[in-house]
């Protein structure tokens, strides 16, 4: 019988032998885990929205078609928001907009709201600064 929480593993072993049998060692395994499970409480576990809005990779906005993009090619990185979208099937347009040039969040806007202007659907649940919230 093994129960985890906070990173320790409890473990016991009920032997067939030492309590009579099988069962009787079941039944015994089954009280002892029922406390241990009372004593130590239920585990803290992030809620499904939580693990489904954890941005799992490098540069990724949350929004789709948005990307933080870093060009690490010359002395110093370059780091641009850009903003794909396909106009046409098997056509594909970018706008980036530079961080140094804009800022970190004005950047993100400006490449939300080219995204919004050109796709068509517009992403309505986008996150806009409220000064340059679209009407």
């Amino acid at each position: 019988m093994q129960l985890g929480r906070r990173g320790k593993i409890h473990s016991a072993f009920f032997s067939d032998r030492k309590h009579g049998g099988e069962k009787l060692a079941f039944a015994v395994a089954q009280k002892y885990y029922r406390e241990l499970r009372l004593k130590l409480g239920k585990p803290k576990t992030n809620s499904r929205r939580f693990w489904g809005e954890l941005p799992r990779r490098k540069g990724r906005s949350g929004i789709h078609s948005v990307q933080k993009i870093i060009d690490r090619r010359s002395v110093k990185p370059v780091i641009v928001w850009r903003a794909t979208w396909g106009p046409e099937p098997y056509m594909a347009r970018k706008k980036q907009f530079s961080v140094r040039k804009h800022g970190q969040t004005i950047g993100h806007t400006r490449t939300q709201r080219r995204l919004a202007e050109h796709e068509v659907k517009a992403i309505a649940f986008a996150v806009f600064l409220p000064s340059e919230r679209l009407a």
